[in-house]
């Protein structure tokens, strides 16, 4: 079967689903999600159909790649409908969740901790003058602004990323998408908290670290949210830059008593994040 008729056969399959329900899930999927994936069952239950063989490709391009997003996106809705059925592979129980966005210069965050780098960053030859600005609660507040600043965000993307794993998301932070502290000027690399409807959301982190490793990956307790639209929702940031073990905080070369002061703050709100 040729490529552009197996995606044909998935847009009538999708309208379908819509009016039969849960007896069209298992009519194009069978009774187990993925059936043959052996990895994640502890044995073959049954061969997957030509559809989930489309489908889970997409899954694993996605996933190591964040490959074919209009594609998986058309693909993975289809699975929507069906998350209560196969709820094994399709559903989890958290209700906050992380992803990592690197921010354009433009963006409202992106300039907010510019500011509070730059105003912190004149007094880095001086370090009298660091010890008075940092004695004064409001500048260490200008300067941890946006460590865990509640805010909005506006996806760029229908379909993206999430982790239910705060330490996953700081760990592709600082590999995958880290941006200098050096460079905030240009982008900002910020983890984005949210509490996000279950209804846009598929997969088992159980089953999405399986996919993750089986293909060579790490484990990143992986969620995708569909979304219909591209509106705000409402998030809390943290930029990873200003935590200790980035290394970051050392381009500002504080004294060690006002390094202790702010690295101590960091480490309550990072905490609490």
């Amino acid at each position: 079967m040729k490529k552009s008729e197996l995606q044909q056969m998935i847009r009538v399959e999708v309208k379908k689903l819509l009016i039969e329900g849960e007896d069209k899930c298992e009519e194009m999927f069978g009774r187990w999600l993925f059936g043959e994936y052996k990895k994640f069952y502890g044995t073959i239950k049954e061969p997957n159909t030509k559809v989930e063989t489309e489908i889970f490709q997409s899954l694993v391009d996605w996933i190591i790649s964040a490959g074919r997003r209009a594609k998986t996106y058309k693909n993975l809705k289809l699975l929507l409908q069906c998350k209560e059925k196969y709820s094994k592979v399709l559903d989890q129980t958290k209700k906050t969740f992380y992803r990592v966005a690197i921010l354009p210069p433009d963006n409202k965050i992106t300039k907010g901790i510019k500011h509070s780098v730059y105003e912190a960053y004149k007094y880095r030859e001086n370090k009298e003058e660091y010890r008075k600005y940092f004695s004064k609660s409001e500048n260490l507040e200008n300067f941890l602004e946006y460590c865990n600043k509640k805010t909005s965000y506006i996806p760029h993307k229908k379909i993206e990323s999430w982790t239910t794993s705060k330490s996953s998301a700081l760990k592709f932070a600082m590999t995958a998408n880290h941006v200098p502290m050096s460079l905030q000027h240009h982008y900002s690399t910020v983890i984005i908290k949210a509490n996000l409807s279950k209804a846009e959301l598929l997969f088992n982190p159980k089953f999405t670290n399986i996919v993750a490793t089986s293909a060579g990956w790490w484990p990143q307790n992986e969620v995708i949210r569909l979304s219909t639209s591209l509106s705000s929702i409402n998030v809390t940031v943290f930029p990873p830059n200003f935590l200790p073990q980035s290394g970051e905080l050392n381009w500002f070369r504080f004294p060690s008593d006002v390094r202790k002061i702010v690295v101590n703050e960091i480490r309550k709100r990072w905490s609490s994040f």
